[in-house]
């Protein structure tokens, strides 16, 4: 008899030993972590330590997801691209918006040279003009110096947003070098007109020149571009 319960009690304590398989559940780590077993007996794992379980099919299902997500990224970049030059080149055939204008064509640095005789030895009046519209281009075209300075206050007025005018007052040998003077968006064209006390136009034609050199001689001016 006690030989019976000695194996009894030995059986028993082996069942209490041995681990349920309805009680194991593997938890599949991701790399780097180690492979563990969570809710075995009375431990159980911390929950940083457990992972849900995924099918192999889902696995594979979000590979050809992010294949496809990939191939159609640069599809959609090409789609965007069109749909940004659809939008802005209609506005580029009538005029450049101004967040569009990063180097606008035309004079962007003006030396002016005045000699010692320049308008009979008296301080002279020198105006740079940007127009970026055709009729004030053709009406300030047509204007000698004297003309200029007389009408340039209603010019002004007239067109304020297409006509913008830079202003010098020098003296007989005084010299601007290099002076930025930033040319506007929709360049039409350029002049620059000296208040000569002589008769004469007294006006110049610059173009699309980056940089120009003005000389303002005894009776007139002189362009060097």
């Amino acid at each position: 008899m006690r030989v019976r319960q000695s194996q009894r009690q030995i059986s028993s304590l082996r069942a209490g030993i041995r681990r349920p398989r309805s009680t194991r559940r593997m938890a599949l780590g991701a790399p780097g972590i180690t492979f563990g077993w969570a809710g075995t007996g009375t431990r159980t794992l911390p929950l940083a330590h457990r992972t849900s379980w995924r099918e192999p099919g889902s696995v594979r299902r979000s590979f050809v997801r992010q294949r496809r997500m990939q191939s159609a990224d640069p599809v959609w970049r090409i789609a965007m691209s069109v749909a940004w030059l659809t939008a802005v080149v209609p506005l580029a055939a009538c005029s450049t918006p101004s967040w569009l204008c990063y180097f606008p064509s035309g004079v962007n640095s003006l030396t002016i040279v005045t000699q010692p005789e320049t308008n009979m030895d008296r301080a002279i009046a020198v105006d740079l003009v940007f127009v970026t519209q055709d009729p004030p281009a053709q009406e300030i075209g047509k204007l000698s110096a004297r003309d200029y300075f007389i009408r340039r206050t209603q010019l002004l007025r007239d067109y304020p947003a297409a006509v913008n005018v830079r202003s010098w007052e020098l003296a007989p040998e005084q010299v601007v070098l290099k002076a930025d003077v930033d040319p506007p968006c929709n360049l039409v064209q350029t002049y620059l007109f000296a208040g000569y006390a002589t008769d004469g136009d007294h006006r110049a034609t610059l173009g699309r020149a980056s940089s120009v050199e003005i000389t303002l001689g005894a009776d007139d001016l002189a362009v060097k571009q």
